[in-house]
């Protein structure tokens, strides 16, 4: 059986922080990951366009760039995979903003544990999945009700011709029906 291996992208501008990510990830026993560093936005930005990973970790502080710049950047050229913002600054503001942006979750780095960073990934990823496959139903349910509404107007513009085209029938025959009458009480009167 083949072990299922899930691709990480990390783009952090620390060493010493990717190190911690990299152990961090190398104790959870649950799921295996394979890591691929970009150290700088530059470099992260064009991995990302690769639209090769399960997931992305992205630290906050990307020297004169932040995360939530290549996140916004990441959802304009529809990355599909879920972006997890890591920071140091663990507030309520920066997670809203991180939410706004486009990131799928938000973790200070103070509290990630390799449960939690698991959990996170997966969750994230799930849920990524979930939104896809919502919005290809979606997608699917709106042709459907195109294709329907089309085929009910087809039927409607039938029925009204057929509709209309009773109604002059009937209008001959009351013609018809009126000359007949005519005639009768015309030949009555001779």
């Amino acid at each position: 059986m083949m072990e299922n291996i899930c691709k990480i992208l990390l783009i952090e501008d620390d060493e010493d922080d990717y190190i911690l990510t990299r152990e961090t990830l190398a104790e959870v026993i649950s799921e295996k990951y394979q890591l691929t560093w970009a150290s700088n936005y530059e470099s992260g930005r064009e991995q990302l366009r690769s639209g090769e990973y399960d997931a992305i970790l992205m630290d906050y502080d990307l020297g004169t760039h932040t995360g939530l710049d290549l996140t916004r950047e990441a959802k304009s050229i529809g990355l599909k995979a879920p972006i997890i913002l890591l920071t140091g600054r663990g507030n309520y503001e920066v997670d809203m903003e991180a939410m706004n942006a486009g990131a799928t979750d938000y973790l200070a780095k103070s509290e990630v544990t390799p449960r939690l960073l698991e959990r996170t990934i997966r969750y994230s990823i799930l849920r990524k999945q979930n939104e896809d496959a919502l919005r290809k139903t979606k997608e699917e349910l709106e042709i459907r009700v195109q294709e329907r509404t089309g085929e009910l107007s087809r039927k409607n513009e039938a029925l009204v011709a057929e509709i209309q085209e009773r109604h002059r029938i009937e209008a001959e025959l009351a013609e018809v029906q009126r000359r007949l009458l005519d005639r009768v009480e015309a030949e009555r009167r001779e």
